[in-house]
């Protein structure tokens, strides 16, 4: 049986200038067969158009499991695994992207 305890982090570079992509068919609705009018736009991360921005989270892990090792004709080793983890988010950096207001917030 194992246990322990660790930090992850995961770290991601978004570039500051985003497209975003909306869709509409209010204005040709009242056709037979509405079209779907796809628009694309722009929204810049924290006002800023020319650099990266990095997104980072950061979670606290508990892991627990049990391993059995099989040692047929003592000539090699087999393991088998199984395991559950706990985690929590223990920090959290950047920006996520607001489909309501097509925005993205910190």
């Amino acid at each position: 049986m194992f246990t322990g305890i660790g930090i992850r982090t995961i770290e991601q570079e978004l570039l500051s200038h985003q497209a975003v992509y909306k869709y509409d068919t209010n204005y040709v609705i009242s056709q037979p067969d509405p079209v779907v009018a796809i628009g694309r736009g722009y929204s810049n991360i924290n006002g800023d158009s020319t650099g990266v921005v990095t997104n980072k989270i950061s979670y606290l892990e508990f892991p627990l499991g049990i391993r059995y090792n099989l040692l047929p004709a003592g000539k090699f080793n087999i393991s088998i695994d199984g395991q559950v983890g706990l985690n929590k988010l223990i920090g959290s950096e950047g920006y996520i992207y607001d489909a309501v207001n097509l925005t993205y917030e910190k």
